[in-house]
């Protein structure tokens, strides 16, 4: 997350610090810490980061969780990163400047939840199969054959949209290869929230063909519907990714067309999503691939 929030605006994420906190090592829930650092690796590899440096700290009294159960077999923890790269001011996005009506907007799938709305998960959870007893709790065949859907590895797009503006892998620069006006990388807040962020005065979108959300998402909101965290069709956009873990504005066809074949290269898969109008409120309308499958607006409140 923090390597594809560096590459939106047009820098190469190159290096990753992190400090992971826990509660409790022993030799019962060793064999975690070891998937943990495995994943890790996993990660790194394919954004194309390397961890320099980092810090373990054993907190057995100040890291909790609602979930923990005293038991030697959990690993609770927490883990924080930032991420460290370069920067060059003829590669830097300047999509208030850039961005105009007429634009060609490509969206990356993205195959799980991506840690949007993760509190909205844990409530869905505990709304729909919370025991007092939680031992018991994690015994529901059902509730843990939902979370599974939870844990699919989130994309990193970084290393795609670094190469696209103008990037080569040992921090020299070229030509880009396409015409990237702006990136949105969809986290915190949704389309709603992030893509709006990118788009000048007087610019909004129609997002016409986003794509179907991961099915874990679709699950999730019929299963709100009949919970206090019901969750419609517009808040989907904003409290979740929505389908999209980020949307590029490019400046033509052709662009879009690079764009969705350098992603492929890289296992993402792209599409044409939308395009950029003229729109005095900066209005952004989303065909919706979720339940209620109607037009959305920016403007519409719930």
């Amino acid at each position: 997350m923090t390597g594809d929030d560096f590459a939106r605006s047009g820098r190469l994420p190159a290096i990753i610090v992190n400090e992971l906190d826990v509660k409790r090592i022993t030799r019962e829930n060793f064999h975690l810490v070891q998937a943990v650092f495995e994943g890790y690796g996993e990660a790194l590899k394919q954004a194309n980061l390397v961890n320099i440096t980092g810090e373990i700290a054993v907190m057995r009294h100040s890291i909790t969780a609602f979930c923990d159960t005293g038991s030697e077999n959990q690993l609770v923890l927490t883990w924080g990163a930032a991420c460290i790269g370069l920067a060059h001011r003829n590669l830097l996005l300047n999509p208030l400047t850039w961005i105009k009506p007429g634009m060609v907007v490509v969206g990356f799938w993205e195959p799980g939840y991506r840690c949007n709305g993760g509190t909205f998960f844990t409530n869905l959870i505990l709304e729909r199969w919370g025991n007092p007893a939680f031992a018991d709790f994690w015994k529901n065949a059902e509730m843990l054959q939902f979370v599974r859907k939870l844990i699919v590895p989130s994309k990193s797009y970084a290393k795609t949209v670094s190469r696209l503006v103008g990037w080569k892998e040992d921090g020299n620069i070229r030509e880009p290869l396409a015409k990237v006006q702006g990136a949105a990388h969809i986290t915190g807040g949704g389309v709603w929230g992030k893509f709006a962020e990118i788009l000048p005065e007087g610019v909004g979108a129609n997002l016409y063909n986003m794509p179907k959300p991961a099915n874990v998402l679709l699950e999730a909101q019929k299963l709100s519907w009949d919970t206090r965290y019901r969750l419609t069709d517009r808040q989907a956009y904003g409290t979740l990714h929505g389908g999209c873990g980020m949307l590029l504005v490019v400046s033509d066809a052709r662009s879009a067309d690079i764009v969705i074949q350098e992603a492929q290269r890289d296992g993402i898969v792209a599409q044409v999503v939308g395009e950029t109008v003229s729109s005095p409120r900066n209005e952004i309308i989303i065909r919706s691939r979720f339940g209620e499958d109607r037009n959305l607006s920016s403007l519409e409140t719930d």
